[in-house]
């Protein structure tokens, strides 16, 4: 009957939305594969050199320590080339870590959740001396297993571009990973066997801070990313 054709044809209007949509999308996408493939077809040793970078042997109350032979590093990173410095004060412990590039903005919270942490909270981070943010986050993965992550991910043209997936449409969102040529992230990785205290927080955070500046400035300086937009 013609009720019963109607019923069983009450999908083709979303077809045709789903379409519509996907065919806005086709060249975004096209865009995003060539960027994709530019960006990872370039040579690591094309790149500035991890080891180019360099972070002060003491920063605030915190010493920068070598790492022991048997240490495992905890930090989730997936950039080309890549540097860790471990950092302590007293009996707490840290790792700054650097790792790029890449095409707009990589989570990594997905890397950690891969890992088996959970995010238990997250924050824009107001990042010193910057327009921009990060983000700061809470991650647990057991009773006796807790974490403070705190990420900023900044692009050549001298965008913070950390929560950008947290901002605008689906087009939008999609748009600003295509629209940036290469991304360089900074992370610190703080972890306890309970939560982290606001004021072993604040502490932490002073360290991120200066050793965010110190980076940031050093790509700066060789023009590897723009100025800070005023």
């Amino acid at each position: 009957s013609g009720r019963e054709e109607a019923g069983g044809r009450w999908w083709l209007p979303y077809a045709g939305i789903a379409g519509l949509l996907g065919l806005s999308m086709l060249p975004v996408g096209l865009k995003r594969i060539r960027g994709t493939s530019d960006l990872y077809a370039v040579q690591p040793s094309a790149l500035p050199q991890p080891e180019t970078f360099q972070l002060p042997a003491v920063l605030g109350q915190w010493q920068q320590v070598e790492p022991r032979a048997d240490e495992k590093s905890v930090v989730e990173m997936n950039g080309i080339l890549s540097r860790v410095w471990r950092f302590r004060r007293g009996q707490d412990a840290v790792a700054v870590a650097f790792d790029y590039p890449f095409h707009g903005l990589h989570d990594v919270t997905m890397c950690y959740a891969n890992a088996g942490w959970e995010s238990v909270s997250r924050r824009e981070l107001p990042l010193s001396g910057e327009k921009g943010a990060g983000s700061v986050q809470h991650l647990q993965r057991a009773r006796d297993e807790h974490a403070l992550l705190m990420v900023s991910t900044v692009s050549t043209d001298g965008r913070f571009i950390e929560n950008d997936n947290l901002k605008g449409t689906l087009l939008t969102r999609f748009g600003d990973s295509v629209d940036v040529p290469m991304a360089f992230r900074i992370q610190l990785f703080a972890s306890a066997t309970s939560p982290i205290p606001a004021v072993a927080e604040a502490g932490i955070a002073g360290l991120f801070h200066e050793a965010h500046g110190a980076l940031i400035e050093q790509l700066r300086s060789r023009a590897i990313i723009a100025p800070s937009p005023r």
